[in-house]
């Protein structure tokens, strides 16, 4: 299978298309083989760079990706960094280095050129070969977060904005899972409108700890508020869960029921004018809400408030096997690996009170096997 062609596009009949905004301008024109669609986009390509900034500035704004590493790798030891550590900007960017020269057989590619596409065919890459023959296996999704990491560290070094974004599994590989605090999250929710379908979302996923898919999903008759009780069946297990509704959480679904001026007919609980809710849905409303509450960075993701609510109730001393069955982990090591965000500062304050107490005492109470 060929490869494709940033901009350029294969037609019914064997021409192709050239088609691209530049400008605010899309320019479009059909050839009869890709060598003149390809030769036409690089035409208007290099025209505008060149309309925009003039020759001068078209060459200063393009180096070489390479350039800018060796750059970067030669300013390490003037700004005093341990050798550990250029070692491992050494490490992380080599692959870059090989993927350049050998796979895609450019050294002179353009630093602006790396796009989203070329970084996700950099980590499909990436993750099926080692660099060193010495290695047993291809690295994972965290050596390949780490290695876009230290490319972006380049950018920032070069004073380049960076025209490419990590692939979102990749960020998760290499950050973690973003907790929100508990003082974020309650601005958060009083910036939305009480009553709307936003903070009733926000709302049901910050009191029962679902997945966004099965709140979205949730039909009226499986919300009881009189017993306030929610039983459904999880989109991702399929098991059969039942979660209690606090008293804060029925006040919200009143609310949105009594505000309700459309009753779809599949019978579904939350809905935008009849229309189910989708992922991207409720973004503009959540970004709103976040700008009124001055919360930064972003909280526009609805699994921001499952992950904070795992490890919210962990920092408190919670049993992992009670928020597992809350949440719908079916495996209690998926619970435990929150345990690594969760921040239970107050009891950690108490534990090291409580060593103070001991040491100011004659002794540390981990002296003493039976105490």
């Amino acid at each position: 299978m060929a490869r494709r062609t940033p901009n350029v596009y294969p037609l019914p009949g064997g021409r192709w298309l050239a088609r691209l905004w530049r400008g605010g301008q899309l320019l479009q024109a059909t050839f009869d083989t890709r060598a003149q669609a390809v030769q036409y986009r690089d035409a208007v390509d290099l025209d505008w760079r060149l309309r925009r900034s003039g020759l001068p500035g078209f060459v200063r704004a393009r180096p070489a990706l390479l350039d800018l590493i060796d750059q970067f790798l030669e300013g390490l030891a003037a700004r005093g960094l341990a050798s550990a550590t250029a070692d491992y900007y050494r490490y992380t960017l080599a692959g870059w280095r090989r993927f350049v020269v050998q796979e895609i057989g450019r050294p002179q590619l353009a630093a602006e050129e790396v796009d989203d596409r070329l970084v996700a065919r950099y980590a499909a890459w990436r993750l099926a070969r080692p660099l060193s023959p010495r290695a047993h296996r291809p690295p994972g999704e965290v050596q390949v977060a780490r290695d876009l990491a230290s490319l972006r560290a380049v950018y920032t070094h070069a004073h380049l904005p960076c025209p490419w974004r990590a692939p979102r599994r990749l960020r998760r590989a290499g950050s973690g899972k973003r907790i929100v605090s508990p003082e974020d999250r309650a601005r958060w929710l009083a910036a939305m409108p009480e009553g709307s379908v936003e903070r009733t979302f926000a709302e049901l996923l910050a009191n029962t700890g679902m997945r966004p898919s099965d709140a979205a999903a949730l039909k009226r008759d499986q919300v009881d508020l009189e017993a306030r009780t929610i039983r459904f069946t999880a989109r991702k297990t399929g098991r059969e869960q039942a979660v209690p509704v606090s008293a804060a959480l029925a006040r919200h679904l009143r609310a949105w029921l009594a505000g309700e001026k459309v009753r779809p007919l599949d019978g579904r609980l939350l809905h935008l004018d009849g229309r189910p809710l989708g992922k991207t849905s409720l973004r503009a409303r959540r970004r709103r809400a976040r700008r009124a509450a001055g919360i930064e960075p972003a909280i526009e993701h609805p699994g921001l408030t499952r992950n904070a609510v795992i490890a919210h109730l962990l920092a408190q001393g919670e049993s992992a096997y009670l928020v597992a069955k809350l949440v719908g982990h079916a495996d209690l090591r998926t619970t435990l690996g929150y345990a690594r965000a969760a921040q239970p500062l107050e009891e950690l304050r108490q534990l090291t009170e409580r060593l103070g107490a001991g040491a100011s005492g004659g002794g540390s109470p981990l002296d003493n096997p039976s105490a």
